[in-house]
This record gives C-alpha cells, structure tokens and sequence, in this order.
C-alpha cells in the first residue's frame, strides 16, 4: 500500500520517468495466466517492443470464445499501445520459440517478426481489441452493453 499526499517533499523532485517493460516478465505472467484461467492448455508468448504473439493449444471446440479470452488477458497484461496477435495453431509455438535466441541486431529480424505476425493473422481470425471499448451502458440498446468503436 502506497499513499502520498500533494504537499510532500518527496513530489517536490520529480524522478526522471523512464516508460519500459520488462519483456520476459510480461511474457512469463501471460503465459501463466492464460493456463490458469482460460481454457488454454498451453502457451508460448513473446513480447517485443510493441507486440504481444501468443501461440496457445487448447481442447475447447469454440476457438471464438477461447481467442477472444486469450487477447483480452495479453491486453490486460500490457501496456494499451501494445498490438497483441494470436493464434490457436500450436505449431507457431515453434516459429514463436524461434525468436528466444535473437537479438535486435540480427538481421532481417523486422522482416521476420513481420512474417510470424502475418501467418498468424492468416492461421487464426483475430478477436476485435477491447483496450479501447467503451462499455456505457445505453438505454437504446434495451438493456445491452453499447460498444464504440476505438478511439482515435
């Protein structure tokens, strides 16, 4: 637990704020948390700069309701600019596992994270986002969660 109040000298000399995500930790929780309270049997995850790729194998049949899941838990995970994909073809976990040993420096690496992202896009049809939904309840929609489009 946490307080501070507005007067105190501590507010007075305001730190530097550096924005960074630890990567191998985010990706760790995902993973672990789709295991835990989805439907996921299995999850391999990777989180770069600005995406999340999750590759995920499960035994449910409604790949709909299991996707949407699984995007709504990466996306809590992150922060809101992440671009998170994923896929129920577990073969990806490999293509995915791939990226364990490179480094930004290696060559080509955009052109290939951009080639895994396209074949999971292909192999799994996304769910919409709902970092940006705006869930007001409106009183048109007879009782019905209104959704907005993103914000732009």
């Amino acid at each position: 637990m946490v307080r501070h109040k507005k007067n105190e000298e501590a507010l007075e000399h305001t730190p530097k704020t550096t924005d960074y995500i630890n990567r191998q930790q985010s990706a760790e929780g995902i993973s672990q948390m789709l295991v835990k309270t989805t439907p996921v049997e299995e999850a391999c995850v990777l989180v770069t700069n600005h995406h999340v790729l999750v590759a995920y194998d499960t035994e449910r049949d409604d790949r709909d309701v299991v996707a949407q899941q699984t995007k709504m838990v990466a996306e809590a995970m992150v922060p809101y600019y992440y671009e998170v994909y994923i896929t129920d073809n577990p073969a990806m976990m490999e293509d995915i596992e791939r990226f364990q040993t490179v480094g930004p420096q290696t060559r080509d690496i955009q052109k290939v994270l951009s080639q895994t992202i396209e074949d999971m896009v292909e192999s799994t049809e996304q769910p919409p986002s709902t970092k940006y939904l705006d869930n007001r309840f409106d009183a048109e929609e007879d009782g019905e969660l209104a959704r907005t489009a993103p914000i732009q």
